[in-house]
């Protein structure tokens, strides 16, 4: 993805609009593209800096061409290469015995003018003679471990170079949404599949019913956060997601700071700035469809559970699909209610038939909805009797977002539920007071199926 330092965004009346390159204007980047990744493809062996310098000579043929779209069009080549970064521990031990040897003949001139000077050619000679290479091998890798002079060693071609101007629409797009507070999306369509993108991408969500389908709330990366640059990086992976669903609509509240606080720009503090985005915008895509589970510890969670029904019926062992290792579902549960119910036992609606007679454990097999209110638990335990029980793996969020999920749960306080809540956290949620519905397990590095139906049946009279 792009820096902020790359975006290109215009402002008018209310509306932000990143940088887009449309074929009705911008035609000739389509060959210019090509030659950039020809220059590329070319530029094995090539420092980093030489090919920048290619870009930057190949765009010179678009006059109207801004200096942060070449630094744009860099960035994302580079992001489609690999370069030899060197060892930069040889390399200082290299720059160090060259400058000791270098000192001892100071002053260095091209032309000896005094008794004190000594030729820079003859010394430069000598001293890559001592290190048994050329002067200009030597100077090659002087300064190897340096970003820019690095050598490129692969580039993974694009199929198309049309591919490229389809990237850089896009993260034009990802990187204003670094400035964004909040993002509201309204999903008539694929709305599930969106919600399990946000989820895996992380971000703070929350959801509510419409006419038509869901609205969907994301917290923005110039919201109150912490980490802002880690979760606008999480935005922007976010938004190639988004791109591959169908039927919604993407409004985002935008904080400009860096126009914000121009003297000229003053006014733009008090202005909200709007970008919209839908899925007729004409942004590309080419992303595949989100994984079943959000983290290692739900995929841990459902192979043990397959492991588990395995052994009780002999069969052989299915293993669930696997999941990004630095992906985690946060969620935090509070509550009370105004009166208990068994866990198991809520009323006869959460019973259902279960022909295998087994525990079963259904991903996201449930959406509830009361009022305005909806809630979308993690998974599913179903009972060999036919009873269901969510189960909710709880995490940590900020204290607004925790506050949030505090209210919904308390909507739904009557609601059979189950809270996994890691055991580094417990003193945390302690002080919390549980509806009584909602029982708690603490776990340590994994969550075993035993513990929660031993949970399950404890709370089952």
């Amino acid at each position: 993805m792009l820096t902020k330092e790359l975006a290109i965004v215009s402002f008018e009346n209310g509306q932000a609009h990143p940088d887009r390159l449309v074929r009705s204007k911008h035609q000739a980047y389509v060959g210019l593209a090509s030659r950039m990744c020809d220059a590329y493809r070319d530029g094995i062996g090539k420092m980093r800096k030489s090919l920048h310098y290619e870009i930057h000579k190949i765009l010179e043929d678009d006059p109207q061409c801004p200096v942060r779209r070449i630094g744009a069009f860099c960035k994302l080549l580079d992001e489609w290469s690999e370069y030899d970064a060197g060892k930069p521990k040889q390399t200082a031990a290299l720059r160090k015995r060259v400058f000791r040897q270098a000192a001892q003949y100071h002053p260095l001139v091209s032309r000896i003018e005094s008794i004190l000077d000594h030729d820079e050619q003859t010394v430069k000679d000598k001293i890559a003679a001592s290190e048994q290479l050329t002067w200009l091998e030597l100077e090659e890798k002087l300064f190897a471990d340096i970003i820019e002079h690095q050598k490129l060693t692969r580039f993974n071609v694009p199929k198309n170079p049309v591919e490229l101007l389809a990237r850089y629409n896009v993260a034009q797009t990802q990187v204003a949404l670094m400035d964004a507070t909040q993002v509201i999306i309204d999903a008539r369509e694929d709305w599930k599949a969106i919600l399990r993108f946000a989820k895996l991408a992380n971000l703070m969500h929350r959801i509510e019913p419409r006419t038509q389908g869901y609205r969907i709330m994301l917290d923005g990366p110039a919201s109150v956060l912490r980490s802002t640059h880690r979760y606008g990086v999480q935005m922007a992976k976010f938004l190639p997601g988004l791109l591959a669903c169908k039927g919604w609509k993407l409004t985002a509240q935008l904080n400009p700071k860096r126009l914000a606080s121009s003297p000229s720009h003053q006014w733009a503090k008090k202005r909200a700035w709007k970008l919209t985005l839908d899925d007729a915008a004409g942004l590309q895509s080419d992303a595949i469809a989100p994984n079943l589970t959000d983290s290692q510890l739900e995929t841990d969670l459902m192979e043990e559970w397959q492991v588990m029904l395995a052994i009780e019926s002999g069969s052989p062992v299915a293993t669930a699909p696997s999941a990004p290792l630095s992906l985690e579902t946060s969620h935090s549960v509070s509550g009370e209610s105004d009166r208990a119910v068994p866990l198991m036992q809520a009323d006869e609606n959460n019973r259902i038939e279960n022909p295998t007679r087994q525990w079963q454990l259904e991903r996201e097999g449930d959406i509830l909805v009361r009022g305005q209110r909806v809630f979308f638990p993690d998974f599913t335990v179903i009972s060999p009797s036919g009873f269901r029980v969510f189960l909710e793996i709880v995490g940590f969020w900020t204290p607004e977002y925790i506050r949030h999920k505090k209210e919904v749960l308390e909507v739904f306080a009557l609601t059979p539920l189950l809270l996994a809540i890691p055991q580094s956290l417990k003193k945390q949620w302690q002080s919390h007071r549980f509806s009584p519905n909602h029982k708690v397990i603490y776990y340590q590095q994994s969550i075993s199926p035993g513990e929660i139906i031993q949970a399950i049946e404890e709370n089952n009279p």
